[in-house]
Order: structure tokens, then C-alpha cells, then sequence
């Protein structure tokens, strides 16, 4: 994208519609492309359909004579009349358009250069195979994958052109030109948890991309440091259909090998009904469960843990936005109970979350989970 004026140069920020130097109002060119964003504009549109630019249209064709129906040409413009002009005469012409071409070359050319970056913007409405990119396919579970992080080739924005305005303020990485090694995957099941895991000698950063139906790519998860330290880790419940995990370096000017692996832990999200008991196996690779619960508001819930070998965590995210959680509510230090009567905001499908305490150091045992639930009395 365009990060200067091309008028006076003058850098900005945003997605102004005129620039807040000189005025100058960014257009968009029927046929053609945004000089502000670069999307590509199709005929007939009057804004550009990413930023909104106005699309300044090439002049209507001259119209037919409405009393003949011919066509009516448009005026040719008269012939220059060519006189004699002596050696100085032709000089001082020469000299008065070179000052004022020379000008005009200046300001054209020069600001073009500064606004074209790194010459690998790619329009935002392009698909996959359009942008020339390498992904690896990364189609087995439980394998280990390798692609190479190169110096100037397949970065961040040649794969996912929206990553300046889809990735929150929140991410501070990965940027924009730094390269990166793509993997891509799918998820069969209609809402898996799978884990993603990304290691290197170097310190990587791991972005999650979905693949929507119309190939459009949005943020689906992004982690810097897992349990391990450098090595990005993800653990994420994903609805069935492709994806695209981007790994890069922490910096952008480290390069080399990545691995890159996916596992899925949970091959459907179960559903927990009340006064049910289920017994949890932690172990090393498994260190987290998800399961729906539909909350039924006026109900009184409690959900507990017990385990004398875990320090365990509960977290139940409900449809309406509320976060619940407990650590150490249980009648041991270890055991979690997390009880509440459910409100209107409560209501509706939850996702619950059994965990350790601490996500940095891997808990084993056996844990239970109990959920139970009965009718508020009124009185």
C-alpha cells in the first residue's frame, strides 16, 4: 500500500481520502487500480471497493447526431504551422522545454519510486494462486514439515495483502515484508482442537490464517512464545475447513529451516450435559479440554475439579461474552470450583476449559470434572 503523497511525498497515516499535506485527493482509475490501496477496479464502479477512493472515469465517447444517427467525431485539432526559425530561436526553445520537462520528470518519477516500496504489493482481491507464492502443503497430521525462511521471497503480505488492516494493534508482529515459510492444512472435524507447533534455531513468530470459501484469508490465532520459549505453540478450537499457518522470524532479518507440525487433540468439541462426571487423562501432549455447555438461564451451576496431582484451572466463555473462571475455590488448594447462577447474559452455548494452573510446566494425572446443575429457588 501506499504510505506517501504521491503529490508532495509527504508521508501519512490511516486511510484519509485526500492528503493532509497538500490536499491532494487519492483516485482510484477506471479500468485499473487504487493508487491508494491497490485493489483492482472493475468498470463502471464509482468507489474503490477496499477504501472507497472515488474512481475518476475516462471521458463518455462523443455521442451520434440525433437528426443524422451518424456518428459525429470528435474536432481534430489544427495543424501546427511549421515557420522557419533561426539556430538561436530553435536554442532558446530547446533550453525553455527542457525547464519545464525536466520539472515535470521530477516530481512524476521520483515520488512513483518512493510510494512503490518494495515493488511486491499485491492487490487485496487476488487469490492464492494469483501472487505467485510458495506454500508447502501440510496435509498429515503428526508430521513433521520443512520450508525455508529466505531473504526478500514469500513475505508476509504476498500471501495475506490485508495483513496491515487485519492484524490487530494488539499483534505487533509479524510485519508486513518480513519472509516467511507457509504451511497449509485441513480440518475435518465440525469444531476440532488442534495444536500447532513451529521450532527453529532462531526466534519464530507463528500466525494462523483461515481460508474462507471465496479464498479470502482472515486472523485466526497468533502466538510468539510457547511452553518451550522461542518456539511458537498454538492451541485453538477450529470449525472444519483450510488453513494457513505463516512462520516467520521474531525481527524479519533471521533466516533459515523451520519445522513446522499440527496435531489434533480433540477430534470433536463433546458437549456436557449436567450432573454428568467424566475423567480427565493429562499427559504431556494433552494438557487442555474443551467442551460445550449450554447454559440455561435461572439455573444454578457448579462446576468442579479434583485431582491430588494437578493444580487446575477452569474457564467456561459464554455465548453473551462473560468469562467465569476459578483456580482454588475447591476443598483441596489443587481443585477448582467455579459456581454462579446463570443470567440472561450467561445464556445460551458456553465453552469450557479444563486446564493446569500454570501453562509453562506440563501436569500429569488423572482429573475429574464434575458439572451439576438444579432449579433457583424463589421464594
Amino acid at each position: 500500500m501506499a504510505k506517501k503523497c504521491p503529490r508532495c511525498t509527504m508521508p501519512y497515516a490511516g486511510q484519509p481520502r485526500s492528503c493532509p499535506h497538500c490536499g491532494y485527493e487519492f483516485r482510484a482509475f477506471d479500468p485499473g487500480k487504487c493508487e491508494f490501496c491497490g485493489t483492482k477496479i472493475k468498470p463502471s464502479m464509482d468507489n474503490c471497493p477496499n477504501c472507497g477512493a472515488p474512481v475518476e472515469h475516462a471521458p463518455e465517447p462523443p455521442a451520434d447526431d440525433p437528426e443524422t444517427g451518424l456518428h459525429v467525431p470528435p474536432t481534430a485539432a489544427p495543424a501546427p504551422v511549421q515557420t522557419a526559425a533561426g539556430p538561436a530561436f530553435k536554442i532558446a526553445g530547446c533550453v525553455i522545454a527542457l525547464m519545464v520537462i525536466l520539472p515535470l520528470l521530477f516530481g512524476l518519477v521520483i515520488p512513483a519510486l518512493m510510494c512503490s516500496g518494495t515493488g511486491s504489493e499485491v492487490p487485496a482481491d487476488s487469490t492464492l494462486d494469483e501472487r505467485s507464492v510458495t506454500i508447502l502443503q501440510a496435509p498429515v497430521q503428526d508430521s513433521i514439515y520443512r520450508a525455508s525462511i529466505v531473504e526478500g521471497e514469500n513475505t508476509v503480505e504476498e500471501i495475506w495483502p490485508r495483513v496491515i488492516t487485519d492484524l490487530p494493534d494488539t499483534c505487533y508482529y509479524p510485519g508486513a515484508y518480513d519472509p516467511c515459510a507457509a504451511f497449509r492444512f485441513r480440518v475435518d472435524g465440525r469444531h476440532s482442537l488442534v495444536r500447532l507447533d513451529a521450532s527453529a534455531p532462531i526466534d519464530l513468530v507463528m500466525t494462523l490464517l483461515g481460508v474462507g470459501d471465496d479464498g479470502v484469508l482472515s486472523l485466526a490465532g497468533w502466538n510468539e512464545d510457547g511452553p518451550m520459549g522461542t518456539d511458537p505453540s498454538i492451541t485453538k478450537v477450529l470449525q472444519g475447513g483450510d488453513y494457513i499457518a505463516l512462520v516467520t522470524n521474531l525481527g524479519g532479518w533471521q533466516y533459515g529451516e523451520v519445522r513446522f507440525l499440527w496435531t489434533v487433540l480433540q477430534e470433536e468439541i463433546p458437549t456436557l450435559t449436567p450432573d454428568t462426571s467424566v475423567v480427565l487423562a493429562f499427559t504431556d501432549r494433552m494438557q487442555r479440554f474443551h467442551f460445550f455447555l449450554e447454559i440455561e438461564q435461572g439455573r444454578d451451576y457448579v462446576i468442579s475439579t479434583s485431582c491430588p496431582d494437578i493444580d487446575s484451572y477452569v474457564e467456561l466463555r459464554t455465548e453473551g461474552g462473560s468469562v467465569l473462571y476459578d483456580d482454588d475455590s475447591g476443598p483441596n488448594w489443587n481443585d477448582a470450583r467455579l459456581s454462579f447462577t446463570a443470567t440472561a447474559l450467561y445464556a445460551g452455548e458456553a465453552m469450557l476449559v479444563v486446564r493446569p494452573y500454570s501453562t509453562y510446566t506440563p501436569d500429569t494425572g488423572d482429573l475429574t470434572l464434575t458439572v451439576s446443575s438444579t432449579t433457583t429457588q424463589h421464594y
